[in-house]
């Protein structure tokens, strides 16, 4: 639509690629598409990067993003999803998504 190739990747903002409106997309680095991916299917949570531990009773919370890595364990998944949310703010801004 601007008369030539984007620079780098193109990125659906609601995470739908059918969705190809002009205004659902956006120039992205390959790490930033990849923060913006939906949940896997194999998720049991319900949110991203928290799973439950059964040997610690508790859910841990892991968020990567090139050498940076963070993670927490927690007794409420609420508490889990809650931090989850403020840490993917911080790290990945405009790209971040919950679920």
């Amino acid at each position: 639509m601007t008369g030539e190739f984007p620079a780098i990747h193109i990125d659906h903002i609601d995470g739908v690629t059918s969705n190809n409106k002009w205004s659902n997309l956006r120039q992205a680095t390959p790490s930033q598409n990849a923060q913006n991916r939906r949940l896997y299917k194999n998720n049991t949570s319900g949110h991203k990067g928290i799973c439950y531990h059964p040997g610690k009773k508790k859910w841990i919370a892991v968020l990567r993003a090139k050498e940076q890595k963070l993670s927490k364990a927690f007794k409420e998944l609420e508490q889990a999803v809650e931090w989850m949310k403020q840490a993917r703010l911080a790290m990945h801004g405009e790209f971040a998504r919950f679920s």
